[in-house]
């Protein structure tokens, strides 16, 4: 067999290579960049053909007609691919009817020129036989041809430098993607330098034709793993451009396969990990069988969860994720992940919420605590009206004293149950002593069991109000007549911090009870505790009772994030002494 026959052979068997891949990625759903590479990639074994037809043919004038042909089919490869690489660039945003009429209008005009040649001469000079191991047909072109088509070749490497900044740049999260074309696309570079250089033989366009096997290899693999054509630019139409949320889009076997800047900026693990599962990416967006809030299995609608809180530096984010399901052909290609940040929408519920129970406490106590010394006043100054004794005053008198403590109660309560968002980082042990300075603690004495260094973020005057009230109800209630034995203790546990005292303590039958509103031993508003309770709340702390060490009442807050000033400070000079250490290494 002879050169000629296999090389008619190698462009015949590639032409019907890449026509199987087209016709196969053809059957994708496909917007308009996948229809566009799908037209790039047929075009090239039309051109096959024609080529091994005029190698083939009997005659010249047959020989010339099909070089002709392949000659003005190709002219239109590089305007279809570069209209491709615009439209996959931009998202099909570019790409107008207007302009794919103008580039089908300009390659009917140089196919025509072409084809007509033989006739007017316009387009080349004429044609000579070149090549001895494999002779071919060869015209050169006129001048006004080769300005003509000056679009082609331009357009082509237009083409490839769009690809190469999609490539360098890593926009938009197909980066992938484009790196697979960028490298398809490539080998019309190798077949030319190679031609040039007298490696490759015969027609130039059958080189390109066995060169397109490679690039539509590329293509069904791009389509397979990636869903290159079908699910991203769907997503693309569905939610990137339309929303200004957290987008992260994945494949049915949820393989990550792009992202928002959205998203990036707010998950940087996206970033390397493009085709990766999303299980092994961002497992906090998946949930397993025992997990899902929903109690579904792996055979549901979808496998992820619906809200999920991510750590921000410290700062716990709340989030919702809403799928919306990619269907191609009736079948399931891919899912996109909508997810959308309601920390600060909690955070107003949780507040008319508060609000919400602050005034069902008020109500309770005006029509309850209040009333009960307001009665009292006024039978007393009634009785004393009546001729009564001068005790009765006192005893109104002290009615009212107690009915303003409720009120003024009612109005710390009402400021202490608010959201607390701005924190401070304030020492434990700072506040508690200005506590304890500015309360009325007679002979008691104050313990600290705890570091000087130990922190917290917090309101500093709310905070000092909760060991104040704290104190105030250890003096108080904690001693059965003096409090000179007393001693009240700030102390640290594994979740938080607590306030103990020595005295007598609280029966267990009535801890539930002791951040009621209308709790009390006797002689307060029994609002103390309740309002210690609100401002644990408004820091997001929790707050419980517990038997102390010498038997009497520890208050416990948990949920608190302690900080050690003392290791931080020693962890910032580590640091500032290895920087020095660097920066004195020659």
């Amino acid at each position: 067999m002879n050169a000629e026959m296999l090389y008619v052979g190698g462009v015949l068997l590639a032409s019907g290579f890449v026509i199987a891949v087209s016709a196969w990625v053809w059957s994708k759903d496909l917007d308009i960049s996948g229809q566009l590479f799908v037209l790039t990639v047929a075009i090239h074994p039309l051109v096959g053909v024609f080529v091994a037809a005029e190698l083939l043919a009997p005659t010249r004038e047959l020989a010339v007609l099909m070089y002709t042909i392949h000659t003005g089919l190709g002219s239109a490869i590089p305007v279809a691919f570069a209209l491709f690489a615009i439209s996959f660039a931009t998202n099909r945003r570019v790409v107008s009817r207007r302009l794919l009429a103008s580039a089908a209008v300009y390659v009917a005009v140089v196919f025509g020129l072409e084809v007509t040649n033989p006739i007017h001469g316009v387009a080349r000079t004429g044609y000579e036989v070149v090549g001895t191991t494999i002779p071919h047909l060869s015209g050169a072109p006129t001048s006004f041809f080769t300005v003509l088509t000056m679009p082609v070749f331009i357009g082509y490497y237009a083409a490839i430098g769009i690809l190469g900044y999609r490539f360098l740049a890593r926009r938009e999260g197909r980066w992938t993607q484009t790196v697979v074309l960028f490298v398809g696309f490539i080998p019309p570079f190798a077949v030319t330098a190679l031609w040039l250089g007298g490696v490759l033989v015969g027609p130039l366009n059958g080189a390109f034709v066995i060169g397109s096997g490679w690039m539509a290899s590329f293509a069904g693999w791009a389509v397979l793993r990636h869903q290159l054509f079908d699910v991203v630019p769907l997503a693309r139409e569905a939610a990137f451009d339309a929303l200004d949320e957290r987008v992260i889009v994945v494949d049915d076997e949820h393989r990550l396969l792009d992202y928002n800047e959205t998203a990036a900026t707010t998950f940087p693990e996206l970033v390397s990990g493009r085709g990766e599962s999303l299980e092994s990416v961002l497992p906090t967006l998946v949930a397993d069988a025992e997990t899902r809030p929903d109690g579904g299995t792996a055979t549901d609608d979808h496998p992820f969860v619906s809200t999920f809180t991510r750590d921000d530096d410290g700062t716990p984010r709340e989030y919702t994720l809403t799928v919306s399901t990619l269907q191609a052909g009736g079948a399931v290609r891919g899912y996109v992940l909508l997810i959308r940040d309601i920390t600060d929408r909690q955070r107003h519920v949780r507040d008319l919420e508060q609000q919400t129970a602050q005034l069902e406490r008020f109500a309770s106590t005006l029509s309850h605590d209040l009333r009960n010394p307001l009665n009292v006043a006024y039978g007393r100054i009634e009785l004393a009206r009546m001729g009564g004794e001068e005790s009765d005053l006192e005893t109104a008198l002290d009615a009212l004293d107690r009915a303003e403590r409720i009120i003024e109660d009612l109005l710390t309560l009402a400021r202490e149950g608010r959201t607390i968002d701005d924190r401070q980082r304030v020492s434990l042990v700072d506040v508690a002593e200005s506590a304890w300075r500015t309360t009325d603690t007679g002979d008691a004495t104050l313990t600290l069991d705890i570091a000087p260094t130990i922190a917290v973020y917090a309101d500093r005057t709310r905070l000092q109000n909760v060991f104040e009230n704290l104190f105030r109800n250890s003096v108080e209630h904690g001693s059965t007549d003096s409090s000179a034995s007393l001693t009240v203790t700030l102390g640290r546990h594994d979740d938080g911090f607590y306030v103990e005292d020595d005295g007598v303590g609280i029966p267990p039958e009535h801890r539930e009870h002791v951040f009621d509103d209308e709790y009390t031993t006797g002689g307060g508003t029994g609002l103390g505790l309740t309002i210690v309770d609100a401002i644990a709340q408004a820091h997001g702390w929790t707050t419980g009772i517990e038997t102390g060490r010498d038997g009497g009442t520890r208050i416990v807050f948990g949920d608190v994030t302690l900080a050690d000033d003392a290791a931080d400070d020693e962890h910032r000079s580590v640091a500032r002494v290895e920087a020095s250490s660097v920066d004195a290494d020659p």
